[in-house]
């Protein structure tokens, strides 16, 4: 038997309006109790590593009277400082180049025999740690620094898998060479 055009017509929108019945709202994702005891118990496992890292990075600053504390929560000292105008500092996105050697708290040697060099864009390479990223903007160029990094900052929970310890607080000692652009 062979549709008419009325009957095409009305059979189209019938099944349009039962198309277009409203729709049942997602429910919403149920956190377990199991989970937020894991995320609850870990969070304070780390506040306790942060909170023995930042004793025992202001133990080792103890006799220091020229560290400063930065905004971002490290540590650091000026080693060498130089005079240049505003815009030689490296802002969001800027290029840098700079040596750096990397050692312990207890002033081991890590990385950097002789200063080793990196060039990297701020806020655009996931090659340096967070807390070089950030202390390099307080650094004009040519000047020289020290950091004071707790893990949360540098290697965190897993180091870098070679020199690198879990939970290290390192000290960076870096030189600016050069604001390359922005």
């Amino acid at each position: 038997m062979i549709l008419n055009r009325v009957d095409c017509l009305l059979f189209l929108i019938l099944s349009l309006f039962a198309a277009c019945r409203n729709p049942k709202p997602r429910l919403p994702v149920q956190r377990s109790v199991e989970k937020s005891r894991i995320a609850s118990f870990a969070l304070e496992k780390f506040k306790k590593v942060y909170e023995k890292e930042d004793s025992l990075i202001l133990l080792r600053l103890k006799d220091d009277l020229d560290v400063e504390t930065s905004p971002y929560g490290f540590y650091y000292s000026v080693l060498e400082s130089v005079d240049v105008p505003e815009f030689r500092y490296p802002v969001s996105g800027s290029k840098v180049r700079l040596k750096y050697k990397i050692y312990t708290l207890g002033g081991r040697l890590i990385y950097g025999d002789s200063f080793r060099e990196l060039a990297f864009a701020l806020d655009r390479s996931s090659e340096v740690i967070s807390g070089l990223n950030q202390g390099v903007r307080l650094m004009p160029e040519g000047s020289s620094f020290r950091f004071f990094f707790s893990s949360f900052q540098a290697y965190g929970i897993w180091g870098d898998g070679k020199r690198i310890p879990p939970n290290t607080p390192l000290v960076y000692d870096v030189e600016l060479v050069e604001v390359l652009s922005e």
